[in-house]
C-alpha cells in the first residue's frame, strides 16, 4: 500500500497552464487535469492494485467508518436522478469504503462522500479514489479530516480571519462591531471544498484551481464570494440579517469568471509560504487548546463517576451545574 506521507503532486504548475486553468477546464478533460495536477494519476501508476485489493481484502468486513458511510449514502444526493442511482452509490460506497481502510486515521468524514460524488462525475471509481486520496492526504493539510479537525480549525479560526482582516479590512471590522463570526460557516465551505454550497459548474472551476493551486485558493474564493457582496452585507445592520446573507452568498455564485476575475485580480499578493508560516505558528495554539478541554472533558467524566445515586436524584445545584458545564 503507498505511504500515506508520500507526495506526488506538481507542487507549481507553469504560468501559462495556470492561467488555462483558471479560465476554466473542458469538462472531457477535467478528469485528466484534476489527476495529474493533484497527483493521483501518478499515484494511480505507482499502486495500480492498490485500490481492487483493499475492496477485495476488506469484502464484508465492516467498521465505525463503514457503518457511517452506509447511512450517508443515500442522503448524498437524494434529489439527483443520476446521482442517486443504484449504480452510482455502489461506486460512492466502494471508493469511500476502501478510503477507510486505506486511511484508518481519517477512516471516514461527512463531507467526503460529496467529494467523492462529485469526482465520479468526471471519472472511474478507480480515479476517483486516487484523487480523493490526493485531496485528503496532499491537497489540504493532514489533519483537516481527522476527528480532531485540528487543520480545519486552524484554517477558519486563525488564518481566514487574519487574511479578512488584512484584504477587506472595512467588511471586517463592520462583522466585528456586529458580533459576527465566521468559522462555521467557513467550516461547511472550505470541508466540502464549497460542493455543498456553490452551483456545480462553480463548484468544478472551483476545483480546476484548487487540483492546479492547492488550498490557499479555498481561501481566495471565501474572500472573493464576500468581497463580491460587500456593499450588500455593509448595508446588514442586523447580526441575523448579516448571518443569513453570507449563508445564501455561495449559492448565488452563477457568473465563475466573475469570481474568478475577483479571486485572483482583486485581492493582491497571498503567498503560500505566508499562509504555511500562519498554520504553522497557529497550529501550536489550537493543539494547546485541544489538550486542555480534553482534560477537562476527562476530569469532569471522572467526577462523575463519584456521583451517588442518592446525590443523582436530589438535583442540588452543585451537581446540576456540573452536568451543565459538561454539556458545554
Amino acid at each position: 500500500m503507498a505511504s500515506i506521507n508520500t507526495t506526488y503532486r506538481l507542487k507549481s504548475p507553469p504560468e501559462p497552464l495556470k492561467e488555462m486553468i483558471r479560465r476554466g477546464v473542458p469538462a472531457e478533460f477535467r478528469s485528466t487535469v484534476w489527476m495529474r495536477c493533484s497527483g493521483a494519476y501518478l499515484r494511480l501508476a505507482s499502486n495500480p492494485d492498490e485500490y481492487y485489493t483493499i475492496l477485495k481484502v476488506y469484502n464484508g468486513k465492516s467498521s465505525v467508518a463503514t457503518k457511517q458511510i452506509k447511512m450517508d449514502i443515500r442522503r448524498t444526493f437524494p434529489e439527483h436522478k443520476y446521482l442517486n442511482s443504484p449504480k452510482y452509490m455502489e461506486q460512492l460506497s466502494n471508493v469511500l469504503t476502501a478510503y477507510s481502510w486505506r486511511n484508518p486515521t481519517v477512516g471516514y468524514c461527512q463531507s467526503m462522500n460529496f467529494l467523492a460524488g462529485y469526482l465520479l462525475i468526471h471519472m472511474s471509481e478507480h480515479e476517483a479514489y486516487w484523487t480523493l486520496v490526493s485531496i485528503v492526504e496532499d491537497i489540504l493539510p493532514q489533519e483537516y479530516f481527522t476527528t480532531t479537525m485540528i487543520d480545519l480549525s486552524v484554517d477558519v479560526r486563525f488564518v481566514f480571519p487574519d487574511l479578512m482582516a488584512k484584504k477587506l479590512p472595512r467588511l471586517n471590522k463592520h462583522f466585528t462591531k456586529n458580533g459576527l463570526s465566521l468559522p462555521l460557516l467557513m467550516t461547511q465551505w472550505f470541508l466540502c471544498i464549497f460542493a455543498t454550497t456553490t452551483p456545480t459548474e462553480t463548484t468544478f472551476r472551483i476545483w480546476d484551481v484548487f487540483f492546479s493551486e492547492g488550498s490557499k485558493v479555498l481561501f481566495r474564493f471565501a474572500l472573493a464570494m464576500l468581497k463580491i457582496n460587500e456593499e450588500e452585507l455593509m448595508s446588514c445592520q442586523d447580526y441575523n440579517d448579516l448571518y443569513s446573507l453570507i449563508k445564501k452568498i455561495p449559492s448565488k455564485m452563477y457568473d465563475a469568471d466573475h469570481l474568478m476575475e475577483v479571486a485572483f485580480q482583486k485581492l493582491g499578493s497571498m503567498p503560500m509560504k505566508t499562509i504555511d508560516q500562519k498554520r504553522t505558528d497557529c497550529r501550536v495554539i489550537a493543539m494547546d487548546e485541544y489538550v486542555k478541554h480534553q482534560s477537562a472533558r476527562n476530569g469532569l467524566k471522572r467526577q462523575s463517576q463519584h456521583i451517588t445515586k442518592s446525590e443523582l436524584k436530589s438535583g442540588t445545584k452543585r451537581w446540576s451545574s456540573q452536568l451543565i458545564f459538561k454539556e458545554v
